[in-house]
């Protein structure tokens, strides 16, 4: 059926003559489903279609109540298009998932926020065959004697994000940790024994899922806010955003369970208690300190990292709140604050100074100032911070227009600054190789281990400079940053950080080589390889150096061994090849050999005719 057909001479689309299943189809479209069997108009919002399907629903309900009331039963809210099943078996929610249009996270989270979708009881009639038909996926499973092949039913989102066909391998972590950031509970060993696998199959299948496993190990010892209640917290402070903090300890990086928590702790604390109000001049908030943490800890393990993640959880997706000030290349506090007075380019204002300006303007959002390195600031840079930080208060040093005096001040109260160190190095190591408990304890055990971390790192930042009691008196938290675990995954898969790290990277790097444009190199790695590999590489990598290390050393074994043999004229392997890789621990080496030899009889002579032309261009 034609779109066309529900459209009014001014291009509008008349919604009165859409039936229920083209508008689902449409939602389905926009949601990156190419497989919807109804295309929408080019124009077509979809917040356009999702309010008539609510509309639709609430009209609905209101006609059956009053029917029921007559009847004496009540018959239920009719068809909920939220539960809508496509012609392909999945809900809207799960469209969002699989195909990751652009704002999928933004209109995932309408789902859960606004329509109070629960991800554990989807609502999905099972009973009905072809649902349950259409919600089937064949899965191959090797183990040690044979392939086997599997029927996995799809019963929830998770089960889909983690079976579902289309879903490469390194697409399924971001909607993965999009669900268990919103509570989305049980184990991955009690998911696969649901399935009712013999046990060699459950064996098989949890090896060839991992390193998924860390991420629902991980979520169980998250300590949860509740998302009602932020979201209260959220509206009676004005930053209604405050909800997302739930995703923070579910972002991209890997372990900092520690780090995490008491972020998001201090920062609710700090929305919550820090909004002293509104000014009666110009009804704008206005808080009397910023708030400012000090992230201490090795390099390479996530604090600039999760500073970016904080960010963009704090401010909508098109707000760029976030400014790096990079300490090791300052040459005095001039270049933070401004220049002052007939200097040249003082009417300018420093990069960080015009920051400030631009967060002013925007009293109810949060603005992250990251001081990398703060250990390497000059002294001015220090003193110049006291009175930001004591007082929130910012001396504008642009000039603009009739301006021409540098003493406006400027409330900075919904600035966050963030300093990263290296000062405490050496303490949170030795205390990180001494307890291991800190990667795996859970509830009070793991409060006082937070608060024992803190103080020691706190006492030790007080040694060097520039943390003297007035500097650190003036900070509102130290959030240290321990080293990735590198133990025994056996005895607990937290422990396994640097091995999971290891896998996501071996897995980022297979994806990469073939979608390289030249090269398109088809790779074989199983599950047992995979982890050998993870081993070796985590081995031969610098621990204290963190994911940085790690891939390098992925890249060396990979894609830079992979390239150099393709570029061999005997004895390499030959573009779009399938290779196999395999991993020998005990002499801790990585190899791979050519299975099958890809290409076609026609590529020799469009390459040849490239080159023709490239000798043209160069030697002609």
């Amino acid at each position: 059926m034609s779109t066309l057909e529900y459209l009014d001479p001014g291009g509008n689309v008349n919604f009165t003559l859409v039936p229920w299943k083209v508008l689902n189809n449409w939602l389905s479209a926009l949601n990156g489903n190419t497989h919807a069997t109804n295309a929408p108009p080019e124009y077509l919002n979809r917040g356009k279609v999702i309010e008539e399907l609510v509309f639709r629903r609430d009209k609905l309900y209101r006609i059956r109540k009053n029917v029921g009331r007559l009847l004496g039963r009540d018959l239920g809210f009719g068809k909920d298009w939220r539960l809508h099943i496509g012609e392909q078996g999945f809900t809207h929610l799960e469209e969002l998932l699989i195909y990751r249009p652009t704002d999928w996270r933004k209109q995932a989270r309408e789902y859960l926020f606004k329509y109070e979708w629960d991800l554990d009881n989807v609502g999905i009639a099972f009973d009905d065959s072809r649902i349950e038909q259409l919600r089937t996926v064949s899965k191959s499973i090797e183990t040690d004697d044979s392939t086997e092949i599997v029927t996995i039913l799809m019963k929830t989102p998770i089960l889909v994000v983690l079976f579902h066909p289309e879903m490469p391998r390194t697409s399924r972590y971001e909607p993965l940790q999009f669900l268990l950031a919103y509570s989305a509970q049980g184990s991955l060993q009690h998911l696969v024994e649901a399935l009712d696998l013999d046990p060699q199959s459950q064996a098989a299948l949890l090896e060839e899922l991992s390193p998924l496993d860390y991420f629902f190990e991980f979520q169980q010892c998250v300590e949860m806010y509740s998302l009602d209640m932020l979201r209260k917290c959220g509206r009676q402070a004005g930053f209604h955003r405050l909800c997302l903090i739930k995703e923070l300890d579910f972002s991209d990086i890997i372990g900092q369970r520690m780090a995490k928590q008491i972020i998001r702790s201090t920062v609710v604390q700090h929305v919550v208690y820090g909004n002293r109000g509104r000014t009666r001049e110009t009804g704008l908030c206005r808080r009397e300190q910023p708030l400012s943490m000090i992230f201490a800890g090795p390099s390479g393990n996530g604090k600039t990292e999760l500073a970016v993640g904080l960010s963009k959880l704090l401010n909508k997706p098109g707000d760029d709140f976030y400014h790096k000030v990079d300490c090791g290349k300052l040459s005095d506090a001039s270049e933070v604050f401004g220049k002052a007075g007939a200097y040249q380019g003082s009417r300018e204002g420093s990069h960080l100074n015009n920051f400030i300006v631009r967060m002013a303007e925007e009293p109810d959002s949060f603005g992250i100032v990251l001081l990398d390195e703060i250990e390497k600031a000059d002294r001015g840079v220090i003193h110049g911070l006291y009175q930001v930080l004591d007082k929130a208060e910012w001396t504008n040093k642009q000039l603009t227009g009739d301006k021409e005096a540098q003493t406006q001040t400027l409330n900075c109260g919904n600035i966050i600054f963030i300093m990263t160190t290296n000062a405490a190095d050496t303490v949170i190591l030795e205390e990180a190789r001494l307890d291991r408990s800190l990667y795996i304890a859970t509830g009070q055990q793991f409060s006082n281990i937070c608060d024992k971390y803190t103080s020691t790192v706190r006492r030790q930042l007080r040694k060097t400079y520039p943390f003297t009691d007035g500097f650190i008196g003036r900070i509102n938290m130290v959030v240290p940053f321990v080293p990735m675990s590198n133990h025994d995954p056996a005895q607990n898969i937290l422990f396994g950080e640097m091995d999971c790290v290891a896998k996501l990277l071996i897995e980022r790097e297979q994806d990469r080589l073939e979608e390289c444009s030249g090269i398109s190199i088809r790779q074989e790695i199983s599950p047992r390889t995979k982890h050998r590999m993870a081993r070796i590489i985590v081995t031969n990598a610098i621990v204290e150096a963190g994911v940085r290390s790690v891939q390098k050393e992925v890249e060396t074994h990979m894609g830079n061994k992979m390239i150099h043999s393709l570029m061999l004229e005997k004895g390499g392997v030959n573009k779009d090849a399938l290779v196999q890789y395999s991993a020998d621990e005990a002499g801790k080496k990585i190899d791979f050999r050519q299975l099958l030899c890809g290409g076609d009889a026609e590529e020799p002579n469009r390459e040849s005719e490239a080159l023709a032309k490239l000798d043209d261009d160069v030697f002609g």
